[in-house]
């Protein structure tokens, strides 16, 4: 796995909020489940708790135009 930072939940968070803080989009969850193994999957996590998140490779996003069939450009 690549580089880790720590995060430290306040209260009631969730995995999709940290995602969301950290990545930008709530469904990517699975990377910082499998960085934390021993952290058993909460509805909420306990507030002060050490999650470790690992630093994603940027993905390049296709703009609306990339994505349209070449006879609609």
């Amino acid at each position: 796995m690549s580089e880790l930072f720590e995060y430290i939940t306040k209260g009631g968070e969730r995995f999709d909020q940290i995602a969301y803080k950290a990545y930008g989009r709530s469904t990517l969850i699975t990377p910082i489940i499998e960085a934390n193994p021993t952290l058993p999957i909460y509805d909420k996590i306990p507030e002060g708790t050490v999650v470790l998140v690992p630093v994603l490779p940027e993905v390049s996003v296709k703009t609306d135009q990339e994505l349209l069939p070449p006879w609609k450009r």
